[in-house]
């Protein structure tokens, strides 16, 4: 795919507005290590002021903050090979992605039971996201899990 070297990207302000866009930020930064294998090279990206991804104020209110850590998270657990997400530093912090990302799983699991009309999570569980119907889910809205 195009610029396989890209590594870092600002897409500030624009008019994105949607997570399927966003997904589409997968594709960026693909390419292949010296060693022949696939490679993600972007790993810092800020994209505030959108729509999907406002701004916020630095002496934000709980309820800001809150938010700000939940666009996070799911933008964290969107793009597996981040680093940097508007400033904020993943990679030293192992658990924060883990945390991210499981959160985010958590987050398209209640999406799923919305979907199937499921009030109440103790309704229908899943035994593992093998679960072929949440994992066929998760393939057609999230496919960077896949």
């Amino acid at each position: 795919m195009g610029w396989p070297m890209l590594e870092y990207l600002s897409i500030e302000d624009n008019l994105i507005s949607d997570w399927k866009t966003f997904d589409e930020l997968n594709l960026l930064g693909s390419g292949k290590t010296e060693t022949g294998h696939a490679a993600r090279r972007l790993r810092n990206l800020r994209c505030e002021g959108n729509p999907l991804i406002p701004r916020f104020n630095y002496e934000a209110l709980a309820a800001e903050k809150e938010q700000k850590s939940l666009i996070r998270a799911i933008a964290v657990g969107r793009l597996s090979h981040l680093t940097n997400f508007n400033g904020y530093d993943i990679k030293y912090i192992p658990k924060d992605r883990k945390d991210m990302e499981t959160f985010y799983v958590q987050i398209c699991y209640k999406e799923y039971l919305k979907q199937m009309n499921v009030e109440n999570d103790k309704d229908r569980k899943i035994d593992s996201i093998d679960d072929p119907d949440f994992a066929q889910y998760i393939e057609k809205l999230h496919p960077r899990w896949f």
